[in-house]
């Protein structure tokens, strides 16, 4: 599996529009105690069947410090293009070169078979644990998406993407 920025040349998921879902927060923009930084995005998924789906929103060059993780979620098939929702909400604990940050939050779609919406709470790799990462440099921010299963009709896009410092 691969994992590629959503709005980007997808090899186990694919894009079906090219989408703006990448952004840099300025060089100490979350260098505060306490201050708050929220996504919310928004698209359509597809699946072939019941493929794994990975979501992760990171932090820095190339995606490196995952600050929020779905981890492995089983999805139920999805044949036409279904809706998906993410809202994560990330606190700075500490500053500086290394600063930490803890996010919180959930990702969930619907499936072609049913109107229930599924749910799972987003996290760091180590959830509950805050994400080390230098908050004095301007830090690139995108959402990544990996397939479990190869397939054209894996598919994925973000349709709407905010991003937010709260003072």
């Amino acid at each position: 599996t691969t994992r590629v920025a959503i709005g980007g040349t997808f090899a186990n998921c694919f894009n079906l529009a090219a989408t703006q879902v990448a952004g840099t927060f300025p060089a100490g923009a979350l260098n505060l105690v306490g201050r708050s930084l929220r996504v919310i995005a928004a698209g359509t998924l597809g699946t072939t069947g019941t493929p794994n789906l990975t979501i992760d929103l990171a932090l820095g060059a190339a995606g490196a410090n995952v600050l929020a993780t779905s981890g492995a979620l089983a999805l139920a098939a999805a044949t036409t293009p279904a809706p998906w929702y993410l809202d994560v909400t990330a606190t700075v604990l500490t500053t500086g070169a290394t600063g930490t940050i803890i996010a919180y939050g959930t990702f969930s779609y619907s499936s072609t078979s049913s109107v229930v919406v599924l749910d799972w709470t987003l996290g760091n790799s180590t959830r509950g644990t805050p994400l080390t990462v230098d908050l004095t440099a301007a830090l690139a921010f995108n959402i990544f998406a990996t397939c479990g299963t190869s397939d054209a009709a894996n598919r994925i896009r973000c349709d709407l993407l905010t991003a937010e410092v709260l003072y």
